[in-house]
Parts: structure tokens; C-alpha cells; sequence
């Protein structure tokens, strides 16, 4: 079970990290990184839960040598403004005059599929020739891809959309985890819902 202090926990993709790295000079290992914040008013308590979280994590796989604990506020402030600049950081990843626009996307998947979603939106960003910037509410498995592109790139960046929606729907996911449908992903929710509860919402 997850520790009663921890009130956040975000994930960067090595291409989240990179980005963040180049502009805001910051040292984070480039790898695939999770963001935790304990929050409480018993230093030592919130120490054990964060080492419970980071044997969770070794014993998945993760490196324990890049494993950062941030004692103080300004320490967590410096790790946090890297998480909090991903999509400034994604529009000037690609080192474009004037930077990049940005295509995000908003797919919510249940737990057990999250880590093969993002593996796979990475894998379908390569084979489009796409840069992926991911930073992810990972604990409710809601995920943001920003893609860095230009004006000519758009259809290609719809492509990686549909794939994206595809797997996310695939997956018993939603195709909006928090920043709503609006008008480009209409179909796409009719698809998710169906036609029989689409109507009943149209009664």
C-alpha cells in the first residue's frame, strides 16, 4: 500500500529528463524518473516511508544508485521546478528558432497496463520520427505526451494521437484523464462510451 504521506508521484521519461536537464541546468540522471513528496510533521517517519517506496522500486528494477532524497525545501523546490517546466522544457527540447509547438495528450489507464502504455507511446513516437516528452500523474495512471513539432508535422502528430487513444482504449483506459474532450477527441469518446450511452446523454 502506498504511505499516507506521500501526496505525489510523477514520472519524467528519459526524454522528460533530457529536456528538463538542458534548460534548467539541472544534473537528473537521464533515465526513466519518478518524482515522490512526503508530507508530514515527523521527519524520521517520512525518511522510512520513503525508503519503503524506493525498495518497492528496487525490487521492480530500479536503480537505487540514482536515488535523490531532498532534506530541505529548497532541495525539493529545484527537483520539482524540472517536473513543473516539462512543457516549457519540450518546446525548446528540439533547439527550434523560436521553439517548438506542443501536441499533448491526456490518455488515463488503469495500473496495471500504465507501464506498457508508456513503453509503447515512447515505441510509436520513434517509429513516427517524433521526439516524446512524458510526464505522467503516475500513481492514477494519467500520462501527458508533449510532442514537440512544427505547422508540417500535424499529421503526423495525429497519427501518433489515434495510436495513442487506440492503445489507451485498448488498455480499458479513457481517452481524457483531466483536461476534458473538447472538439478534437469527440469521436474518440464516442467510441470509448459507445453509441447507446452517448444517446442516452444526447436524451
Amino acid at each position: 500500500a502506498d504511505p499516507p504521506s506521500m501526496v505525489r508521484c510523477e514520472l519524467l521519461n528519459a526524454e522528460g529528463v533530457d529536456a528538463t536537464n538542458v534548460i534548467f541546468n539541472t544534473t537528473i540522471p537521464v533515465t526513466p524518473t519518478l518524482f515522490l513528496e512526503m508530507r508530514g510533521t515527523d521527519a524520521e517517519q517520512l525518511r522510512r516511508d520513503f525508503d519503503m517506496v524506493v525498495d518497492i522500486g528496487a525490487a521492480h528494477g530500479c536503480d537505487r544508485g540514482h536515488v535523490q532524497f531532498a532534506s530541505d525545501g529548497a532541495q525539493l523546490d529545484a527537483v520539482w521546478e524540472a517536473r513543473r517546466g516539462c512543457n516549457f522544457a519540450a518546446r525548446r527540447y528540439r533547439k527550434m528558432p523560436g521553439g517548438d509547438r506542443i501536441f499533448s495528450t491526456d490518455v488515463c489507464v488503469p495500473l496495471r497496463y500504465l507501464a506498457d502504455c508508456v513503453s509503447g507511446a515512447e515505441g510509436f513516437c520513434r517509429d513516427l520520427g517524433l521526439k516524446c516528452v512524458i510526464c505522467a500523474h503516475i500513481a492514477d495512471g494519467n500520462f501527458h505526451c508533449l510532442i514537440p513539432h512544427q505547422a508540417d508535422d500535424i499529421p503526423i502528430v495525429k497519427q501518433f494521437e489515434v495510436k495513442i487513444i487506440e492503445q489507451a482504449l485498448a488498455s480499458e483506459g479513457t481517452v481524457s484523464g483531466e483536461h476534458g474532450i473538447g472538439v478534437g477527441k469527440i469521436g474518440h469518446s464516442c467510441r470509448e462510451h459507445g453509441p447507446v450511452h452517448v444517446a442516452v446523454q444526447q436524451a
